[in-house]
């Protein structure tokens, strides 16, 4: 809806239309999440990225940890970090998509992806 408002103060090339509304929905959401302080879940993760779970008695609470640290583990990465990883990892964007939508180098997403990686990872291990 802001997109269609603003529309005609978009004065870039017709093929950067795309990114720019994506960033409108981007700054929205993150405008959105500083408001509610809303976290993204494990199960947003899991569900969007297609992962097969298998049922076992433990699977809920396992679950439910697992979610919890993955929460714990995204708010300790910067802003800037943490919606790059999102849009590679939750929506599946390609790097060069990424780049386009944040307005960096292709360089610069490739080493904050790499950055926020390896920051999940350690903190994931250490929470274990």
């Amino acid at each position: 809806m802001i997109a269609m408002k603003k529309v005609s103060g978009f004065r870039g090339e017709p093929q950067k239309l795309q990114a720019w509304v994506i960033r409108i929905g981007i700054n929205q959401a993150i405008n959105y999440e500083k408001r509610e302080k809303k976290k993204t879940s494990l199960d947003e993760i899991v569900i969007d990225s297609q992962v097969p779970v298998i049922e076992t008695p433990l699977t809920d609470l396992e679950k439910r940890d697992w979610e919890q640290k993955i929460d714990q583990a995204l708010s300790t990465l910067t802003e800037d970090i943490r919606s790059i990883w999102l849009l590679r990892h939750k929506e599946g964007r390609k790097y060069e998509e990424i780049a386009e939508i944040t307005g960096k180098p292709l360089s610069t997403i490739k080493s904050k992806l790499d950055k926020a990686n390896k920051l999940l990872r350690k903190k994931l291990k250490d929470l274990k």
